[in-house]
């Protein structure tokens, strides 16, 4: 995360680990156009269906080759797509009330800055003082999901 400092408590994170998965029966579910005048973005209405099928195996794999489990986690950078992807996530993963506050008031802000955002997130982990480990967790064509561990 690149700041000025402003506003932010405690050490800079690092990035303890990652993880990648395609989720299964999802290849047509999003993708991205390459236009001449940018990017276009095809989404369909089963997306947070699929996320809240295969969340919850894809986080408990990723946090188990750190020896953590999702109780452990003190925060969660959840890309905003929109707030029913954040919605599904945090109910397949049984989060605490409030674990979705930060992803949500950057969504709220900003929109979806795309890959950017979950460093925007991190960055109210950070000025919130959340207690580490972190998750960030986003979701890209194919339905790919990414998890980063700091």
């Amino acid at each position: 995360v690149v700041s000025s400092g402003e506003g932010l408590r405690g050490a800079a994170p690092e990035i303890a680990g990652t993880a990648s998965e395609l989720l299964p029966d999802s290849m047509e579910d999003m993708g991205w156009l390459c236009k001449n005048n940018g990017f276009l973005m095809r989404m369909s209405v089963r997306v947070p269906t699929v996320i809240f099928k295969h969340i919850q195996g894809f986080v408990d794999a990723a946090l188990a080759t750190h020896a953590l489990t999702r109780p452990e986690v003190g925060g969660w950078a959840i890309h905003p797509g929109g707030p029913k992807i954040v919605a599904q996530v945090v109910a397949a993963l049984h989060l605490p009330a409030g674990a979705e506050r930060q992803s949500l008031e950057v969504f709220e802000r900003h929109g979806n800055m795309s890959s950017g955002t979950v460093l925007q997130i991190v960055g109210l982990l950070m000025r919130d003082n959340v207690p580490r480990p972190w998750v960030g967790l986003a979701f890209g064509p194919g339905l790919q999901a990414e998890f980063i561990l700091f």
